[in-house]
């Protein structure tokens, strides 16, 4: 007969951060390998690879930065719920039926973490079909309502509001093709 812990074992925190640091490095490497062929131009008359370069460098450095932010921080990060000097401790501190950064709350963030996932791989795959701006008006109008926990009024109008700001940019300033798929503007 075996004795267990009453404390379930924790992976330490910030672990998956790290991973997910070093994934977005290995992931922004990758994408600047691949327009690695392609003219970067000058100032006065920018190429194709310009502003993926600038995409993927910023996202290597943040990237990077989240995997140093990891590597240099303290190892404990739970929170100090002793009570202060001749005090009592914190409300929250007494009642705890869930250890903190519980399993609902892992769970939760999971599940968003998989729901961007694939909202990033339908909107690559539905682009070509859709064209840009419906497949990005309805990213917008997902991630908003996932991530920002907007109302559906807030969440249309912004949506509408980066689809035709990102329209306006890449085809009326910078002259790139879109795929143009359903509504052509």
């Amino acid at each position: 007969m075996t004795v267990t812990s009453a404390e379930p074992k924790t992976a330490r925190p910030g672990r998956g951060r790290l991973i997910m640091g070093v994934v977005g490095v290995l992931g922004a490497l990758v994408y600047l390998n691949e327009i690695r062929g392609m003219r970067l131009g000058t100032v006065a008359e920018p190429g194709p690879a310009l502003f993926p370069l600038l995409l993927g460098a910023t996202f290597a450095t943040i990237s990077l930065a989240v995997v140093c932010a990891e590597l240099v921080s303290p190892r404990d990060r739970t929170p100090d719920v002793s009570p202060p000097q001749g005090g009592t401790p914190p409300e929250d501190a007494t009642d705890r039926s869930e250890p903190v950064g519980g399993t609902r709350e892992r769970w939760r963030d999971k599940r968003e973490l998989l729901l961007l996932i694939g909202l990033f791989v339908a909107y690559a795959i539905l682009l070509p079909h859709l064209g840009h701006f419906v497949a990005t008006l309805l990213f917008c109008l997902v991630f908003l309502r996932t991530v920002g926990r907007l109302s559906w009024i807030r969440v249309a109008v912004w949506s509408i509001v980066f689809s035709v700001s990102v329209h306006v940019l890449f085809v009326g300033v910078l002259g790139v093709r879109l795929p143009i798929g359903l509504i052509s503007i």
